[in-house]
């Protein structure tokens, strides 16, 4: 008997839980329509670096002077060289999130930027 008791509780439980979801009335959303955007970073400023080849022929050149040089082997440039190309790519592709996003601005940056990845994407 009880358990005919539990199950019906259990049933007018679960109608009163469905039914009552079901009358609830629609809440209205507004959103503002203005978004608000942050300012652009400042741009990175480019660095020209002055490549030094130092061999057992001058080495002497470079020690005999009153600076210190920093040396890095050749395999090692080549890595470096991989890592700026996957951060070039990485700003490329971020730069092309932040123009999605503020394409309503206009700005001449993102102009800019479509222009360079036309110029500079692989065609398939």
């Amino acid at each position: 008997m009880s358990k005919i008791i539990a199950t019906l509780f259990f049933i007018i439980f679960i109608a009163i839980g469905i039914g009552g979801c079901a009358s609830t009335t629609p809440i209205q959303v507004t959103f503002d329509e203005n978004i608000s955007h942050p300012e652009l970073p400042n741009p990175v400023q480019p660095y020209q670096f002055k490549f030094y080849v130092v061999t057992e022929s001058n080495v002497e050149s470079f020690v005999n002077q009153d600076k210190a040089y920093v040396a890095i082997e050749y395999q090692e440039t080549l890595e470096f060289r991989q890592f700026l190309e996957d951060m070039k790519r990485f700003m490329l592709e971020a730069n092309g999130v932040i123009c999605y996003y503020r394409v309503d601005l206009q700005e001449q940056f993102c102009a800019n930027q479509i222009k360079y990845l036309e110029r500079n994407t692989v065609k398939e």
